[in-house]
């Protein structure tokens, strides 16, 4: 899956934060070999949040983020630096700025951490700590001479213990590959492992039989599929097995065929419509389920999925979307799953819908907390919802898996690969 194709979902999220001026668009102008950032000496010529899609040599397909500065002094620079602050949801690796002028530099040369930093450090985000050279000048006394940086050494790396010191001039090309190999150091083997796993990691083999059943109904974006169903078509390609697509009105003839489909996934909104014709020993899983599985935890999700049968009347619920869409009259966060739990549960539920990277500030009051599939974030997005939610005791699922459960089949639906 290591090609330009590669979802944003699937791909290692870097980003890179400092104080203004110090040299992240330049950084992301190296790492990309092209100017793709706009680099300024003006204070705050990075406002919002930038991504870069591209391939970095061993560690493959990336996002590269580039973050407005902290220390903004302007009056927008508050709004900037909450807008830095999202992007932690999202960061695989942490890229940490600062030069020999740094203003979080103490006259002793130590380091104050800023809060940003100290989140990254809290959720053990792994960080490359980068000092910028670039800028010195020996012909003037403007600026400090280069082995000033030296100074920093043994503060930084007693500050940053979990992290990589480099020392370099970020402008220079000849950097590229060293940061690129300082990332791969410090890339966790478990990240690693979850961004080679697949969507479908352990549940076909070459040559098995996938029938893919996919609605097509007012939510599908008109002449193409949406992303869950492409994804999976192009790894079953992958993984050399046999694709069969329909749609719920012409399953029953899919599986007239012989032999039978090996594995049966299906949208979540006509879960137990399938289900109902589903030819026996056969298993059968949702795109939502496998999304979930990929990026988050599974079992965490059916215990979410099983705690909706103690939610009382006047219960707040918060359905979350990883990113924004127009809503049709049969969306499933907005629509289909509420009408199920009020009819499975009680009419007096309360809905909220929040979208993108946003969480409500009063997030403690909910008593459930339904996550999409989030076919378009990275698993360290979903795995911060977890986090989040956990520390507040809120049961947390998502759509395909509550879908299971309120249409009663959450036991007899596939959660992880069968056993062979």
């Amino acid at each position: 899956m290591n090609n330009n194709r590669t979802p944003r979902g699937n791909r290692l999220h870097i980003a890179i934060f400092g104080q203004t001026n110090v040299g992240k668009s330049t950084l992301i102008n190296t790492l990309c070999d092209q100017d793709v950032a706009i680099t300024s000496q003006v204070p705050g010529t990075t406002t919002d949040p930038v991504r870069h899609a591209i391939e970095l040599g061993a560690l493959g397909p990336c996002v590269l983020i580039d973050t407005a500065g902290c220390g903004d002094a302007s009056i927008l620079g508050a709004e900037r630096e909450t807008r830095t602050h999202r992007i932690l949801s999202e960061t695989d690796i942490a890229i940490w700025l600062t030069r020999h002028n740094d203003p979080l530099l103490n006259n002793d040369r130590s380091y104050i951490t800023p809060p940003l930093l100290q989140k990254l450090k809290d959720q053990n985000v792994p960080i490359l700590h980068i000092l910028n050279t670039g800028g010195f000048s020996l012909k003037n006394n403007t600026s400090d001479p280069p082995s000033v940086a030296t100074d920093l050494v043994p503060k930084a790396r007693s500050e940053t213990a979990q992290s990589t010191l480099l020392i370099l001039d970020v402008s220079d090309p000849s950097s590229r590959t060293t940061i690129i190999n300082a990332i791969g150091k410090i890339l966790p083997q478990a990240k690693r492992k979850s961004l080679e796993r697949g969507l479908l990691e352990g549940w076909v083999k070459p040559g098995q039989t996938v029938c893919l059943i996919m609605p097509q109904d007012k939510g599908a974006p008109h002449g193409r599929l949406i992303l869950p169903q492409s994804q999976t078509i192009q790894e079953l390609l992958q993984r050399r097995a046999i694709a069969v697509c329909t749609t719920p009105e012409t399953f029953p003839q899919a599986c007239q065929s012989d032999p039978l489909p090996d594995l049966v996934i299906c949208d979540s909104s006509v879960l137990k419509e399938i289900y109902k014709t589903q030819p026996d020993g056969v298993p059968l899983t949702t795109f939502s389920i496998l999304f979930a599985a990929q990026k988050g935890d599974i079992h965490h999700f059916a215990e979410g999925a099983r705690s909706m049968a103690l939610l009382q009347p006047g219960a707040n619920i918060l359905i979350a979307e990883a990113c924004s869409h127009a809503p049709s009259e049969e969306d499933i966060g907005r629509v289909k799953i509420p009408a199920l739990l009020r009819k499975r549960v009680s009419d007096e539920l309360n809905f909220d819908i929040c979208s993108g990277s946003d969480l409500p500030s009063d997030l403690e009051k909910y008593d459930l907390f339904i996550q999409c599939g989030a076919c378009m974030r990275n698993s360290a997005f979903v795995k911060d919802r977890i986090r989040r939610t956990k520390a507040l005791n809120i049961p947390m699922t998502n759509y395909g898996v509550a879908i299971a459960w309120l249409t009663g089949i959450l036991d007899l639906v596939a959660l992880e690969p069968p056993k062979i």
